[in-house]
């Protein structure tokens, strides 16, 4: 069940596999691909969704250092029978910092993420380039309870494509944040 859900199709079947290989303590590789299912795009309202990521990464003293590439996708049929596509495209080398026995860890991470919406009927799509910047905080607050906060923000937004030139206004302030928090059934044996 999902948000861009219709009434007509309330579930969408999908897909996820991943496949992580691990050097205990030296370095890891991961993949993963997400995917709905279904025949087509034939109504108003149906969509479909897709997500590759590949990353790599290493161990440091305290911290997990990481690159990661990650392509997003979702096309929507709409009324006028044309399909609205959506994707991005995202660039990141994070550290993820921690330390034994802590009751938090903070992750931080930056790169260049790339939006783009391509229009029924219309052949160059909307781009937006951005630069970001963000962080992440996990802090335990009990054994089965753990506080997640993060914020991300654009620090250099620009226009691409169909928008070259035409960014977002210098004023404007983009960013992605987040708030929740993640409770454990059972408590982490040590």
């Amino acid at each position: 069940m999902g948000l861009f859900n219709t009434p007509e199709t309330p579930l969408k079947a999908g897909i996820s596999t991943s496949l992580r290989v691990d050097a205990p303590g030296l370095a890891f590789v991961s993949i993963r691909a997400d995917s709905s299912l279904g025949a087509g795009l034939y109504s108003e309202g149906e969509y479909a969704q897709e997500l590759g990521e590949l990353s790599a990464g290493w161990y440091v003293r305290n911290a997990i250092c990481a690159l990661t590439i990650q392509n997003k996708t979702m096309y929507t049929r709409t009324a006028a029978g044309g399909t609205l596509g959506d994707s991005s495209k995202r660039y990141e080398f994070s550290v993820e910092t921690f330390r034994k026995g802590a009751p938090y860890r903070l992750f931080l991470g930056m790169g260049y993420e790339e939006f783009k919406r391509s229009y029924p009927g219309v052949a160059e799509p909307d781009s937006l380039g951005s630069l970001f910047l963000g962080g992440r905080l996990n802090a335990d607050l009990s054994p089965t309870l753990t506080l997640i906060a993060g914020l991300e923000s654009a620090v250099y937004s620009f226009g691409l494509d169909g928008l070259t030139g035409r960014g977002p206004v210098p004023s404007a302030f983009l960013f992605k944040s987040s708030l929740g928090v993640r409770y454990r059934l059972e408590t982490q044996k040590e």
